[in-house]
């Protein structure tokens, strides 16, 4: 039986299919190309408009400042693709999980490898969608560490329902077995001479009390 992922992904909303304007839609591959454009373009007219001052320590200071408010300015929508990128993540482990069968191979392991595989696209495609003027500024790793998070919430979640199911048993490891010897001593504390018959070869002990007690009379 196939395994039916989880309704809906936790996290950000499913991503649904819109108009060119839709916020919601894939995040253009060309992200990174047309930040670093934009950019390009607002330091140029910057360096035109100011030509005059050129060599000066103010200008290059206020170009710095500029440069970094206009990172910050293209920060959220950077922040906003990596969200998209999340939801793209998160449809493409459900279906690979929609073809995975549970009565065949080990479905944990299986989910694991697909998880792995989603993770790694979803780095490659962050890494597409930041320009390379603010590598160093945008970390993409709070973003990833979010979506293993979700993704291993969405495959133990797949692996408990196929358990309630009955479509899915853990394999079962190595059970390690103990051996135990117990021996009973027939005489742990030595012989008793009314209970235990002796023979020539036993080991007599002298006792000032069992003296005593073999010298009373029975009554």
């Amino acid at each position: 039986a196939a395994i039916a992922p989880p309704r809906g992904p936790p996290g950000p909303p499913p991503a649904r299919a819109g108009s060119r304007d839709d916020p919601l839609r894939e995040p253009p591959a060309a992200l990174a190309d047309e930040c670093s454009k934009a950019l390009g373009a607002a330091l140029r007219a910057y360096d035109d408009a100011t030509v005059a001052h050129a060599g000066s320590d103010v200008r290059a200071k206020r170009r710095a400042t500029l440069r970094s408010a206009i990172l910050a300015d293209l920060r959220p929508v950077h922040t906003h693709a990596l969200q998209l990128a999340r939801i793209g993540a998160v449809i493409d482990l459900s279906k690979r999980a929609a073809n995975l069968t549970a009565g065949e191979g080990n479905l944990h392991a299986d989910l694991q490898a697909a998880v792995d595989d989603v993770t790694a696209s979803f780095r490659e495609k962050a890494a597409m969608l930041t320009m390379r003027e603010a590598a160093g500024a945008w970390s993409c790793g709070l973003e990833e560490k979010m979506l293993q998070q979700e993704l291993q919430q969405m495959s133990a979640e797949m692996v408990r329902r196929a358990q309630l199911q009955g479509l899915y048993a853990p394999p079962a490891g190595r059970v390690p077995t103990g051996v135990s010897l117990h021996w009973l001593h027939p005489n742990p504390f030595g012989k008793d001479l009314r209970n235990d018959q002796l023979s020539a070869t036993d080991r007599l002990s002298y006792s000032q009390k069992a003296k005593s007690l073999l010298r009373q009379e029975p009554p």
